[in-house]
């Protein structure tokens, strides 16, 4: 007697859509300054996801090498990128590496966080 192979492809099935289901969430997919390059002082920061982030539900900041935050203006939605946000650095920048700490949630409700650093010449 042949034994079904139901149980056999259901399970190869869930195999093959869970990392599909995985890519589904939100990531961040480019930002300005680009992560770990040096660079002149940035005037903005600009991050572009794969989802459209929820901007009431977004936070960027960036602080220095010594933890010292630096001043940034509104999280806003960067003009005519509906996947992207982008805040105003209002505080000076000196030479030396910086951290840009990110936190927002995509249409799938699921939150994200991250950071990078980049360097100012």
């Amino acid at each position: 007697m042949m034994k079904s192979r139901l149980p056999f492809t259901a399970a190869l099935l869930v195999a093959v859509a869970m990392p599909a289901a995985a890519m589904m969430h939100n990531r961040l997919i480019n930002s300005a300054p680009l992560a770990s390059k040096i660079v002149p002082a940035p005037k903005t920061i600009s991050l572009w996801f794969a989802e459209k982030p929820e901007l009431a539900l977004s936070t960027i900041a960036l602080a220095g090498a010594d933890s010292a935050a630096v001043k940034l203006g509104a999280v806003t939605e960067l003009v005519g990128e509906s996947h992207a946000l982008t805040v105003t650095v209002e505080g000076a920048l000196t030479t030396g590496k910086y951290v840009v700490r990110y936190k927002t949630v995509g249409t799938d409700g699921h939150p994200l966080r991250g950071s990078y650093t980049f360097v100012v010449k």
